[in-house]
């Protein structure tokens, strides 16, 4: 009867053995296959920063600092505007009234692994926290694109389709006509230098903030690639 017991004993560790190690096995798959997916979804952000946001953002600082550039240009000159200055006033009037942005952002891969869950098998917490700012910096900075479009964009646009004339068909690299001329009175309106000083101040911000915003995405590149080693 003993020797029964012992057997029965031994069968059934044998299974709850078997059981568990099953178990065990099918946890370190199923984890293996997560981290897997988490991998994969951070190499998607990695190449989408490194590719898409990175560049843009580049653009971007370009677009306001030509706009900067050409504010500060009519402050210095507005007094003593001349006839023979049309063309230069043109160029100036034109490029202040249409140079601002529009961020496209590609968010889905972030929120897919938010919503997941996989983004609590990433190990490094400050790449965590990272990659939810970045996203809600890019809200606001969508927020001030707006906000400059709809409160200064429209009035520059507007005084420029009225006051201004074109020369050439051919464009630059942002669409703006090659040659264009100021036709409009060379005392500019109040309301326009008014405009134009608030959307400097703007571009400034903008300028600040996303370089601020570059220095964290090449970050969090260096910490992507130290969590998919």
């Amino acid at each position: 009867m003993k020797k029964y017991y012992i057997r029965y004993a031994l069968e059934f560790l044998v299974i709850t053995l078997g059981v568990t190690l099953s178990f065990f096995m099918e946890y370190r798959r199923e984890k293996q296959y997560k981290e897997q997916l988490k991998e994969q979804s951070l190499s998607r952000i990695y190449e989408n920063i490194s590719s898409n946001d990175i560049p843009d953002f580049e653009l971007n600082i370009r677009i306001h600092e030509m706009s900067i550039r050409s504010a500060e240009w009519i402050f210095e000159h507005h007094n003593q505007f001349t006839e023979q200055m049309r063309d230069s006033i043109g160029y100036h009037v034109m490029v202040v009234s249409n140079m601002g942005t529009v961020l496209v952002d590609n968010q889905e891969e972030y929120r897919s692994l938010q919503n997941s869950g996989l983004i609590e098998l990433i190990a490094n917490e400050d790449l965590v926290k990272g990659l939810q700012n970045k996203y809600t910096v890019h809200n606001f900075i969508k927020k001030i694109e707006d906000y400059n479009n709809e409160m200064f964009m429209q009035n520059l646009q507007g005084f420029a389709r009225l006051n201004m004339l074109i020369l050439s068909k051919e464009s630059t690299e942002f669409y703006l006509p090659v040659r264009s001329r100021y036709t409009g009175d060379l005392r500019l309106p109040d309301s326009f230098l008014y405009d134009i000083r608030l959307k400097t101040n703007i571009d400034k911000q903008y300028i600040s903030l996303v370089q601020q915003r570059l220095l964290q995405d090449r970050n969090i590149l260096d910490q992507i690639e130290t969590e998919i080693k």
